[in-house]
């Protein structure tokens, strides 16, 4: 019963919400985003997802008597979350532009440019890699009390943890070979990668894990973050070289003396606290 009245009181909830919301458009802003805009993108279209999820789930739920297998209900519900990802990115696009536009309104002379600049750098990339990383975590640490139901040889699962260092090694990179205008954007990654890799490692304390393919996700994610806490600490950029050998054509180098001074500054830190 309370679904029933969840499913007709959020779509009356959301049209009213948005047409009180319409008559401030333009006259506060967040993010960049016109206020208005970014509730639109960012509030109203997740609430209409899980709306339109949980009337698929109830009326598929009556359904299943009629012999509809799980694999046919997740093939629809799949075709349905692609299709709104596809709508969802096409409202966030024009909530953006009429953002741009609202701007060149109040002020034709208003520069655009930097403006979309705020979100391609480094807003939206700060979202994709917190995103991916917080979702590994998430799901590394939901595989330790939802252990996977999986047997593979001993050497194959060795293969995956190499590849799972690989994994962290090139994601690394790849948050590195981005140009951040501010050296602000290294410096919140790496907090974010080692309070992801802390995370893994409360994990392990506080359950009952073993280094067995059941656990796979958990060790997969583990190897990743570990292998981008050390390029975090011991990676350095590699002066470019006209004639580089095979080893220094890599984009980094490894300074094992920066691991002492992140070890003696996390000394006098814990010292001072102790003190």
């Amino acid at each position: 019963m309370n679904m029933i009245v969840f499913l007709f009181l959020l779509p009356l909830l959301a049209i009213v919400s948005a047409s009180i919301l319409y008559r401030h458009n333009g006259k506060h802003e967040i993010m960049k985003f016109d206020l208005v805009q970014f509730v639109y993108a960012f509030v109203l279209m997740p609430l209409v997802f899980v709306w339109m999820k949980s009337f698929i789930f109830v009326s598929f739920k009556q359904q299943l008597n009629l012999g509809l297998s799980v694999t046919e209900l997740f093939v629809v519900d799949t075709v349905f979350s692609t299709m709104f990802l596809f709508i969802s990115a096409f409202v966030v696009i024009h909530s953006l532009t009429k953002s741009f536009d609202l701007r060149r309104v109040r002020d034709p002379l208003y520069d655009i440019f930097s403006h979309s600049e705020f979100f391609h750098q480094m807003l939206s990339h700060l979202a994709i890699y917190m995103g991916v990383a917080l979702m590994m975590t998430g799901f590394a640490l939901i595989n330790l009390w939802v252990p996977f139901e999986i047997e593979i040889e001993h050497a194959a699962f060795y293969g995956v943890m190499g590849l799972a260092f690989l994994t962290g090694i090139v994601g690394f990179l790849a948050i590195w070979k981005y140009e951040a205008p501010s050296a602000m954007f290294m410096r919140i990654m790496k907090l974010l990668i080692g309070f992801c890799f802390v995370l893994h490692g409360i994990g392990y304390l506080v359950s009952d894990v073993s280094f067995k393919p059941t656990y796979s996700a958990y060790w997969f994610s583990s190897f990743a973050f570990l292998a981008m806490v050390m390029m975090a600490v011991f990676a350095e950029r590699r002066e470019p070289d006209p004639e580089p050998r095979w080893l220094k054509r890599l984009p980094f180098k490894l300074n094992w003396r920066k691991g002492m001074y992140y070890w003696r500054f996390a000394w006098k830190q814990l010292a001072k606290v102790k003190s």
